[in-house]
C-alpha cells in the first residue's frame, strides 16, 4: 500500500507544482498586463503633456510676434511725435520776435490807456471848471 501512495502522491506533488507554476504564469501575465496598462498610460501622458508643452511654445511665439508688432508701431508713433514736437519747438522759436512784438505792444497800450484815463480826468475837470465859471 504504502508503494501504491507514493506514485500517486508523487502525482498530485506533480500536478500541485503544475498548478502552482500555471498560476504564477497566470499571476506573471496579469503583472505584464497592469505594466504594460500602465507604460501606455504613463507614456500617453508624457505625451499629452509634451504636446501641452509645444503648444504652450508656439502660443509664446504668436505673442511675442504679435507684440513685437505692436512695439515696432509704437516706436513708428514716438518717432512721429518726436519728430512733430521738434517741429513745433522750430515753429515757437521763428514765432518768439512776435511774441515779443505783441508783449511791447500790450505794454503801449496799457500806458496808452493810463494816458487817455488821465486825460478824461484832466478834460471833466477843465469842463467843470469852465461850467462853474
Amino acid at each position: 500500500i504504502f508503494f501504491r501512495t507514493m506514485p500517486q502522491e508523487h502525482e498530485d506533488m506533480q500536478h500541485a507544482e503544475e498548478e502552482k507554476r500555471k498560476w504564477e504564469s497566470s499571476q506573471e501575465a496579469a503583472k505584464k498586463a497592469i505594466l504594460e496598462h500602465a507604460f501606455e498610460s504613463v507614456s500617453e501622458v508624457v505625451q499629452g503633456e509634451v504636446e501641452l508643452y509645444c503648444k504652450d511654445l508656439q502660443l509664446l511665439e504668436n505673442m511675442n510676434t504679435i507684440m513685437a508688432s505692436k512695439y515696432a508701431t509704437m516706436c513708428q508713433s514716438g518717432q512721429h511725435a518726436k519728430e512733430a514736437l521738434g517741429d513745433l519747438q522750430q515753429k515757437y522759436q521763428d514765432l518768439e520776435p512776435y511774441f515779443a512784438q505783441v508783449e511791447e505792444i500790450n505794454r503801449n497800450v496799457e500806458q496808452l490807456e493810463t494816458v487817455v484815463q488821465s486825460l478824461d480826468e484832466y478834460t471833466k475837470r477843465l469842463a467843470f471848471a469852465l461850467n462853474a465859471s
